[in-house]
């Protein structure tokens, strides 16, 4: 067979078969990660969370979330403008009233010792699947 400098094409099968193998090892990283946080008492649970969400964000679940959000006007217009929302004050959080779900999720993190994370997120594509490159905030 001749050399040429054009990428070799991949039959239709080999593409299907990538793919799948690809998903497979998706979902396994998945698994790796929640079974990590059910059992793993070591108080490290930041990198499954991460692996977790990472997992998910390429699945046929996610892009059946993504349609069903968009059938709603509002949440489609929040993802056209790609809105961020802001970052916790868990120290206005702490004066609503004792028995409000902000008070609880506020005095909960404190106690904790929980301490926001100031980190970039990187957006790879669009909901539409169309690639972007752009950091979010």
């Amino acid at each position: 067979m001749p050399f040429t400098d054009r990428p070799a094409q991949l039959s239709p099968l080999s593409k299907f078969l990538g793919k799948t193998l690809q998903s497979v090892v998706q979902t396994m990283r998945g698994i790796k990660a929640f079974v990590t946080l059910l059992f793993d008492e070591s108080g490290n649970l930041l990198e499954p969370v991460w692996e977790l969400s990472n997992s998910l964000v390429d699945s046929h679940a996610f892009e059946a979330a993504v349609v069903a959000m968009k059938a709603t006007p509002e949440v489609a217009a929040l993802l056209a403008e790609r809105y961020v929302t802001p970052p916790h004050d868990l120290e206005a959080l702490v004066r609503y009233p004792k028995n409000s779900l902000g008070y609880a999720y506020a005095s909960s993190l404190k106690q904790a010792g929980f301490q926001p994370l100031e980190a970039a997120l990187r957006a790879s594509r669009n909901t539409d699947g169309t690639a972007i490159a752009s950091d979010i905030h």
